[in-house]
């Protein structure tokens, strides 16, 4: 039994104010029930279920205790991988994902093999890793086949992924993302996650030579983008236009974007952005 629940049991327990004698009752020693709580031992699945009962706690409400659970620490993890990315720490990212690999091979969990296929397409592009493998890519396209409606946790799956797909599945899943992305227009996150697989995916169908599927989505991009969002993603925007332009041999466009990018940050006192922005303007100069 995953180790998460004797920790989520424990909490329940004494939030309820019971001992572990009184959890453990005509059901296991309180040793045993210590050592689960620990994650120092097991319990069979019938055994749990009566120490549910013995906290009043039914089986149903503790699935959806646990799939919390789950969730948050997935939005944590996912949060982590951003930051260290950001940073540029890839010994953070190794780490990160030889301890998603160790998880998934002591308890087959799928949500672990699938964080850990994210974690891995996230270190291919810092030469790790060189590619997914067959079963690997095979897991994904089965994942992503199976969703019916688009979670949070799917979209940032994706959205890391999608650079070891080809052009067909990306854009195949995408307009999935797209289509339904009505029914959580109110949430902002969930907007700025799709608006993120789309400048995930443009800058793909660029670097791919894919242009006319590119400017489409730029076009969605665009629409989309909340007003209430901050100045990133509004720069992330500006940038695959850029990128998109200098592509199709408009450097001229290219120059003028980037040139504004780098405006804007002066006004913000962003230096550290402004000299990476700076390599990019003049390597364009020298093209024009």
């Amino acid at each position: 039994m995953n180790k998460d629940i004797g920790q989520i049991f424990k909490k329940f327990r004494k939030e309820k104010g019971l001992t572990l004698e009184q959890a453990s009752k005509g059901v296991v020693s309180t040793s045993q029930l210590s050592h689960f709580e620990r994650g120092a031992g097991d319990i069979t699945v019938k055994k749990f279920f009566l120490l549910l009962e013995n906290i009043s706690i039914s089986e149903i409400e503790f699935s959806q205790i646990l799939r919390d659970y789950q969730q948050d620490k997935d939005r944590i993890l996912f949060q982590m991988i951003g930051k260290f990315e950001e940073s540029g720490d890839i010994d953070g990212l190794v780490n990160l994902y030889n301890n998603e690999q160790y998880m998934y091979l002591e308890s087959s969990n799928k949500q672990k093999l699938l964080n850990s296929i994210a974690i891995k397409s996230v270190l291919i592009r810092y030469g790790k890793f060189n590619k997914l493998t067959s079963m690997e890519i095979e897991v994904l396209e089965d994942y992503f086949y199976k969703i019916e409606v688009w979670s949070k946790i799917n979209i940032k799956i994706f959205s890391l992924c999608l650079l070891e797909l080809d052009s067909k599945t990306i854009c195949f899943y995408l307009d999935d993302i797209l289509d339904q992305k009505v029914i959580n227009n109110q949430d902002l996150e969930y907007i700025e996650l799709i608006a993120v697989a789309l400048r995930n995916t443009i800058y793909v169908l660029t670097e791919r030579h894919k242009f006319s599927s590119a400017q489409l989505y730029m076009k969605k991009f665009k629409e989309m983008i909340p007003k209430e969002v901050g100045l990133g993603l509004r720069v992330s925007y500006a940038i695959q236009e850029a990128n998109l332009f200098e592509k199709l041999g408009e450097i001229d466009k290219a120059i003028t974007i980037f040139q504004n990018i780098i405006n804007c940050y002066e006004s913000f006192d962003m230096k550290d952005r402004i000299d990476i922005l700076k390599d990019e303007l003049k390597k364009l100069r020298k093209k024009s």
